[in-house]
């Protein structure tokens, strides 16, 4: 018995394309049509809250280079940590404590290898710092982008800066790290005198977290992060 084709394709091809094939439209919020009332409800508040939390986090971010230029004792960050004016001026951090300089020696070809994984040239970007910052976990976790960057404009006002504000060299990077450290490592540390252990400490909890990191676990050697500095 002779099976009948009900069906064929013929000629569709052809009309589908007379006025094109278009994709559909995209909108930038989509229909809450149909939606559940009580979600709709629940969600006008979220957003409400979201933005009053936003507008109130910009309203009181520190920002580090007016609170320096005020003449102020110390700088104090929405943590409530204290930051010595020391910190905050043109003396390199790096070479001016010994305890850090102790503990930078250690991880002198873990820093130079990092910074030449991001560097171009010899010369690190903004953008291309901002990436070793979110690899690193380092925005948002330690610090967000906007504190991130202003401590990358502080560096750059520091003896290890060059003339360029905008790029930083592998001196400025490791001073970029120790302040870091500094002003953003999660603990409580004594950062009142230069002479103390306090900022060593710091920098060894921002290396330990750096070392946990998505960037870190990528990392061919590891921070040493062992108790090697003196008091």
């Amino acid at each position: 018995m002779v099976k009948q084709k009900l069906h064929t394709a013929r000629n569709q091809t052809f009309k589908a394309h007379r006025n094109g094939i278009k994709k559909p439209i995209k909108h930038r919020y989509r229909s809450t049509k149909g939606m559940d009332p009580k979600f709709l409800r629940n969600a006008r508040y979220a957003l409400h809250g979201t933005r009053r939390a936003l507008k109130k986090k910009r309203a009181v971010a520190e920002n580090i280079m007016e609170q320096v230029n005020k003449g102020a004792k110390h700088v104090t960050l929405r943590s409530g940590r204290r930051i010595p004016l020391f910190l905050c001026g043109g003396e390199m951090i790096s070479v001016s404590n010994r305890n850090v300089m102790r503990l930078l020696l250690h991880n002198q070809a873990a820093l130079a290898a990092l910074f030449d994984k991001y560097a171009k040239d010899g010369e690190m970007s903004r953008e291309e710092g901002l990436k070793f910052a979110f690899d690193f976990d380092i925005v948002p976790d330690i610090c967000n982008r906007a504190q991130f960057l202003e401590l990358w404009a502080l560096v750059n006002r520091s003896e290890a800066a060059d003339d360029d504000v905008n790029q930083c060299d592998s001196e400025e990077f490791t001073e970029l790290v120790v302040r870091l450290g500094a002003f953003y490592a999660p603990g409580e540390f004594n950062l009142q005198d230069d002479t103390t252990a306090g900022l060593a400490a710091a920098f060894r909890v921002l290396l330990t977290f750096m070392n946990n990191s998505r960037g870190g676990s990528s990392m061919k050697s590891k921070f040493k992060i062992g108790k090697i500095t003196g008091n």
